[in-house]
């Protein structure tokens, strides 16, 4: 139970964080929008590379080049748009840090069930 509710705040942090960092930015909901769905495409596009490092790659990428597009479309304006795509990039990374220590967490409860 407890690494199910590990493993819950672990992706809610994540999701959280992603959008405080597009938010931080100015971005519109639009682009917080943009940045999820091309961060998931983006993943799952670029899964197959570098033995499956490419999704978190990809999921980064995703996440800066679907904010910074849709922004842009909507405001016409490339430092608009970059810091959009910018503060995408931040949240996902800071998401994906806090995920990998709650990751680390659950790891070491279970070595320590186990042994």
């Amino acid at each position: 139970m407890v690494l199910l509710v590990l493993a819950l705040l672990g992706e809610l942090m994540e999701f959280a964080l992603g959008i405080m960092g597009s938010k931080r930015k100015k971005s519109s909901n639009q682009a917080i929008l943009g940045s999820i769905f091309f961060s998931i495409i983006g993943a799952i596009i670029f899964a197959p590379l570098f033995f499956g490092l490419g999704a978190v790659i990809g999921a980064f990428a995703g996440a800066f080049f679907g904010a910074f597009i849709v922004e842009y479309l909507k405001q016409k304006n490339v430092s608009v748009a970059y810091q959009s795509g910018l503060g995408a990039f931040m949240g996902k990374l800071g998401g994906t840090l806090v995920k990998s220590v709650i990751g680390v967490i659950m790891i070491t409860i279970t070595l320590i069930q186990v042994f």
